[in-house]
């Protein structure tokens, strides 16, 4: 099959230092933003001009150690130093909290960013933003869940209630803080048969071996905030026949389909 891309439009944005992501954020009113970890602005694709400072967004962005989209683009969470999150919806300019993790989260745990080569903690949110998934340090996993849905647009407290939980591990065969070539992905979806669920995968080099590792969540019943879930864990190993003289010039990357009936698209790529 032969595919041709054509080039509509091209642009320079203009800032010296590189955005390593760029998403689509809104549902009726969809805007295109840049956000490198702590930062978010607005791109403008006429002139690669961006937005510096987003009014809502501005103070929480100050204190904030990683940030994160939903993968349709209603919402942008993100982590703040204390170790609370904040919940933006862009279309309504809509502004929540959620506590932090109760006697686990310190200043010291979650001010990853201040910290030279210590792992940054990762979120990952559901599309309706009822779940949130925190991973610190590739080896600790946090679920949270909202408990009352409709709050999230018309209650008039700011906090969201809901729980946190510590997702056991086991013998799951998960990456070192020391690891390197370390990638991550998650993505929640609801199944006809399975139901609601998320798919966790952990990529990384061990020995002379790509290993993958899988986590599954399942929500026995979604309707109900007391309803508990199960979880799997699935290892796989890769051989990694790639010969040593590329050793120093590759790199794993691979995600989530949108449609999540492949656990995950890896690519070893080499330069």
């Amino acid at each position: 099959m032969k595919l041709e891309l054509k080039v509509e439009h091209s642009i320079d944005i203009k800032r010296k230092k590189p955005w390593p992501e760029i998403r689509w954020l809104g549902d009726k009113c969809e805007d295109v933003f840049v956000l490198d970890g702590q930062r978010a602005s607005t791109l403008f694709l006429k002139n690669g001009e961006t937005k510096k400072k987003i009014p809502k967004l501005q103070p929480q962005l100050d204190n904030t150690t990683t940030i994160a989209t939903s993968r349709n683009g209603a919402f942008l969470v993100g982590l703040q130093k204390k170790g609370s999150l904040f919940l933006w919806h862009k279309d309504t300019e809509l502004l929540r909290y959620i506590s932090g993790v109760p006697d686990v989260f310190s200043s010291a745990l979650v001010s990853v960013a201040d910290k030279g080569g210590a792992i940054k903690p990762i979120l990952f949110i559901s599309n309706d933003a009822c779940q949130i998934l925190l991973v610190v340090g590739y080896s600790t996993i946090y679920l949270w869940e909202m408990k009352h849905p409709s709050s999230l647009f018309y209650s008039k407290d700011a906090f969201l209630q809901g729980k946190w939980t510590c997702i056991s591990t086991g013998d799951a065969k998960l990456p070192l803080p020391s690891s390197k070539d370390v990638v991550l992905d998650a993505v929640f979806f609801n199944d006809l048969v399975l139901g609601k669920c998320c798919l966790c995968s952990f990529v990384f080099n061990s020995a002379s071996c790509i290993q993958v590792s899988v986590l599954l969540l399942r929500w026995l019943n979604q309707s109900n905030f007391n309803s508990r879930y199960r979880y799997y864990y699935s290892n796989h190993t890769i051989p990694n026949h790639l010969p040593t003289i590329y050793e120093n010039h590759k790199s794993l990357c691979y995600n989530f389909p949108k449609d999540h009936k492949i656990k995950t698209v890896l690519a070893l790529v080499v330069y």
